[in-house]
């Protein structure tokens, strides 16, 4: 139960702020980012909270319905700004990944590769010798 008192506890919070200060993001919103930020700095996540997210992201399909119904009821618009959209989108996605190959490459980099162990050369003894009867 706590779980949810802190979750609804950060969702009134961002509500209230976005309410009083006009500030230019659903207030959902928000609250979750101030609660991300929360566990962000503590370096730890209530485990009653993250029960909630985990029921939460197995029906995450639902929220994409009234996207859905919103297409369809204003398709005409939608049709209008096309070319608009399909650049957007298709800038987005290349942009998204340049910005995750740098930071692959970026991360990767700092790595130590392990190197496989040297050869003996033919001239050195071998370590392992067969016993001589």
């Amino acid at each position: 139960m706590t779980g949810y008192l802190k979750v609804l506890l950060y969702l009134c919070v961002g509500e209230i702020t976005v309410h009083l200060t006009e500030f230019p993001m659903p207030g959902a919103m928000l609250g979750l980012t101030l609660m991300l930020i929360d566990f962000s700095v503590s370096r730890r996540a209530d485990p009653s909270v993250a029960q909630i997210f985990e029921g939460v992201s197995k029906h995450l399909t639902i929220l994409f319905v009234p996207a859905g119904a919103g297409v369809l009821a204003h398709g005409e618009i939608l049709s209008a700004g096309l070319p608009i959209i399909v650049s957007a989108v298709i800038g987005g996605t290349m942009t998204t990944l340049v910005v995750t190959a740098f930071c692959f490459s970026a991360l990767y980099s700092n790595q130590s590769v392990a190197k496989p162990p040297a050869k003996e050369s033919q001239n050195e003894p071998s370590v392992c010798h067969d016993p001589v009867d």
